[in-house]
């Protein structure tokens, strides 16, 4: 992080690449020294931030064909995949890891494919990717938690002052939380 810092002050006004990756959550949580240093560097303009969103179907069939190069897999699997993860870039990883994992992803003599229709594939929450998302909760410090314990009550769509109000915290704060979280 040091190096990182470092570099991005001393050659902001050159033209230089340097790419990096993190989930905001993540270094909220627990890397406070990342977080001041990319706090620093946006502040200075020599970075930027570019926030991803959710991958959709067309970028999970291009991830597809990256991970298993030549795949014979059916037209279906991206769009069943999708509808399954939502297009988080985690969540797709892992569910295609677990496939891989469990043998349905496969190498025959004619490439990757599966090893049954996609109907029969199951897409269902499995304890390895049930166990990342625990490990990703535990990462969040205890009022994060509790935000997403009642938001998770509330449904797939609330408010975030009515968070707010059953929290016991500032509209503002647990919309910056739940911004950062998202």
């Amino acid at each position: 992080v040091d190096l990182l810092h470092h570099v991005g002050s001393r050659l902001a006004r050159q033209r230089t690449l340097i790419v990096g990756t993190f989930r905001q959550a993540d270094v909220d949580a627990g890397n406070p020294l990342l977080k001041r240093c990319a706090t620093d560097l946006l502040a200075r303009g020599a970075a930027r931030e570019l926030a991803l969103g959710a991958l959709t179907e067309e970028n999970l069939e291009a991830y597809l064909e990256t991970r298993f190069p030549g795949h014979r897999f059916p037209p279906s699997l991206a769009p069943a995949l999708h509808a399954r993860t939502e297009g988080l870039a985690l969540f797709v990883r892992s569910l295609v890891d677990i496939l891989a994992e469990r043998q349905d992803v496969v190498q025959a003599n004619e490439g990757w494919t599966l090893a049954r229709p996609v109907e029969e594939l199951d897409l269902e929450p499995t304890k390895g990717l049930r166990e990342l998302v625990r490990h990703q909760l535990e990462g969040l410090a205890p009022p994060e938690r509790e935000i997403l314990d009642v938001a998770s009550v509330c449904g797939r769509e609330f408010l975030s002052p009515v968070i707010a109000h059953l929290v016991g915290r500032a509209d503002r704060q647990v919309e910056e939380d739940l911004r950062r979280l998202g």
